[in-house]
């Protein structure tokens, strides 16, 4: 029997923004106070981040992966001897007014580095080119990339973990279809797809789109939607006459999967419900609990939650280690499971951080990306050997692990691993797929 229905949900998504910024204090016995020297001084690391608006969870969770390195190294005796400071900086909604604001504070702070998270607007990438400091990107879409790639030669210094999203919808629907992961008998070979229109959704859907349609798929529905819409009411009809056997959601917008997915189970069809990159934020499990048993989602980089990797492969097992260190530091300080977007930013911070102790300087930008470029870093997500045209540690699809999830008992579990140009044919499975009890 299906559960009782969900009540309609009542979204709401109020923030609130704290920005604090930490002056040291320099003690002594006589005034006025030394200057501190050169090996005291703090490095200053910039997060560009969304503390507001529509990503503002991704926002929280990168600041807290700042925090945790932070405290960690500062521990350890500081960075070339010299303690870390973090400076935050909001990106919001985007707009003019927030951008400069963001290369305002963070350029008259002097920061040494600048960590940025992914954004979804190739403006923001020219307001911190402004800041005349060394950027750390965690992974950016073409679009954004672009921007950068037409200006490098009179700003080489910007590095990112992963570049693009292309490609990533390919596997995304083979893993799906794959019957060692899936073990579900389709009704039909009937899909629906709902994109975010943000460049990131747009691409994926579009790969994902082409794929379904070479292996003979219909897509019976593909709607593009606003930023920030929370209404699916038309979507959900079409789909309840069409009764396809995937619904595939491409948003990386908690609000918006969370107003889909309560409308979907009013009166659930017999499908797959399928989503991207929120199948790791918190926002979706609590918001649902067991009621979101069966949904499945993938997002790229290794990130295993609360399953185990029990495999063969040695780079995954230090992957998985490293990982399950970061989670398991983060739910106890933080009483929060952490999302992909915490393990991205560790990840960013220390292959800047090994960099910067091999070269022996924080501001010798040209020899800190040459230490990146010739040094391989091994961290949670995957292995990044950065490209000296592109400045990226990986590139598109097949170049790190990607992660098939299903969610289950409330938790969301790894069913598979996935990695190289067949990501979704060639998969290592790690739990066994669920009906989703609607199905039942």
């Amino acid at each position: 029997m299906k559960r009782q229905k969900l009540v309609k949900l009542i979204i709401g998504f109020g923030l609130v923004a704290v920005l604090a910024i930490s002056i040291p204090l320099v003690s002594g016995c006589t005034s006025p106070a030394a200057t501190p020297t050169p090996e005291e001084e703090p490095i200053k690391v910039g997060i560009a981040t969304t503390i507001t608006g529509a990503l503002a969870d991704d926002g929280r969770m990168h600041v807290r992966a700042l925090e945790m390195a932070r405290d960690r190294i500062n521990a350890e005796g500081g960075l070339l001897g010299r303690p870390v400071e973090l400076l935050t900086a909001d990106l919001g909604n985007y707009t003019p007014t927030e951008l400069a604001a963001v290369r305002d504070t963070l350029k008259s702070a002097g920061v040494d580095m600048v960590n940025y998270n992914w954004a979804v607007y190739p403006a923001v990438t020219d307001y911190l080119m402004e800041i005349d400091s060394l950027v750390m990107h965690h992974g950016w879409v073409s679009v954004d990339w672009q921007e950068w790639y037409d200006n490098k030669d009179s700003f080489p210094y910007w590095m990112t973990l992963n570049q693009t999203e292309e490609g990533y919808g390919v596997p995304y629907f083979q893993a799906l279809t794959n019957p060692e992961m899936v073990t579900w008998d389709f009704p039909n070979k009937k899909a629906a797809i709902i994109v975010c229109d943000l460049d990131y959704s747009v691409v994926q859907a579009e790969w994902w789109r082409e794929e379904a349609e070479r292996a003979g798929w219909e897509i019976v529905l593909y709607e593009i939607h606003p930023v920030g819409n929370v209404e699916f009411g038309a979507q959900m009809a079409k789909i309840r006459q069409e009764n396809p056997a995937i619904i595939f959601m491409s948003s990386v917008i908690s609000t918006e999967v969370i107003a889909a997915y309560a409308d979907f189970l009013e009166n659930p069809t017999d499908s797959l419900f399928v989503i991207t990159w929120v199948i790791n934020k918190p926002e979706f499990w609590s918001a649902f609990g067991e009621q979101a048993d069966g949904v499945l989602g993938t997002v790229p980089g290794f990130f295993m939650v609360d399953s185990a990797y029990t495999g063969s492969n040695p780079e995954y097992q230090t992957y998985y280690a490293k990982g399950r260190a970061i989670w398991d530091e983060c739910l106890e300080r933080y009483g929060e499971r952490p999302s992909l977007q915490t393990i991205c930013a560790d990840d960013s911070f220390w292959v800047w951080a090994e960099a910067v102790e091999r070269v022996g300087s924080v501001d010798d930008y040209d020899a800190i990306m040459e230490a990146m470029f010739d040094y391989p870093y091994v961290g949670a997500t995957g292995t990044y050997g950065f490209d000296r045209d592109t400045h990226a540690g990986s590139y598109q699809a097949g170049n790190v692990p990607l992660g098939f999830y299903q969610i289950q008992g409330g938790e969301v579990i790894t069913l598979a691993v996935g990695e190289g140009e067949n990501a979704g044919k060639n998969i290592e499975k790690i739990t066994d797929f669920q009906v989703p009890w609607w199905l039942e």
